[in-house]
């Protein structure tokens, strides 16, 4: 049986269910662009353009060192950033976007708006704005209490074609 929301149940629960299935849909939707994953990191590099670093970027989203050296190598792979020697810090690299990436980009963007418009559905604007101005205060105020870092990895389940996919969590 798939996790039904409980208000006995910690928030995280919740949050994290919600998390997962929105990551899920948002590959479906962007099935078509070759991109499954890290499409947060190459939007982020187009927004700090054209000079970006990896210290950057892990801050930004919140990622450790190991994780954004990890992803970076990645998306250098798959040719959708170029990593070039800082010419003013030769410890630092400067990310930035290839063509392909660019290309891409518009077609994550409107995937990821898309799915917001699905998600917001029988939501009116004002309850929305609130959803949205709530969760930013949520996550500030998390911010200031201790708590241990966790890292949490979505992988795509592999399923047969007539079996229910399910997702499970501790």
């Amino acid at each position: 049986m798939p996790y039904q929301p409980d208000r006995e149940l910690p928030l995280g629960r919740t949050l994290n269910s919600a998390g997962r299935m929105y990551y899920g849909a948002l590959i479906n939707k962007l099935a078509g662009t070759g991109l499954d994953r890290h499409y947060s990191v190459l939007i982020v590099i187009e927004q700090e353009y054209p000079n970006t670093s990896q210290k950057q970027i892990a801050a930004r989203l919140g990622l450790d060192k190991a994780t954004i050296t990890r992803i970076i190598n990645f998306l250098c792979k798959k040719k959708y950033i170029e990593r070039k020697p800082n010419p003013d810090d030769k410890r630092e690299y400067c990310i930035s976007l290839t063509p392909l990436a660019k290309q891409k980009l518009p077609l994550v963007r409107k995937g990821i708006h898309e799915l917001n418009q699905l998600c917001r559905r029988g939501i009116s604007d004002s309850d929305w704005k609130s959803f949205n101005d709530t969760l930013f205060k949520l996550h500030d105020t998390l911010k200031t209490i201790p708590s241990r870092k966790l890292v949490v990895q979505y992988r795509r389940l592999k399923i047969s074609k007539n079996k229910e996919q399910r997702f499970h969590s501790s």
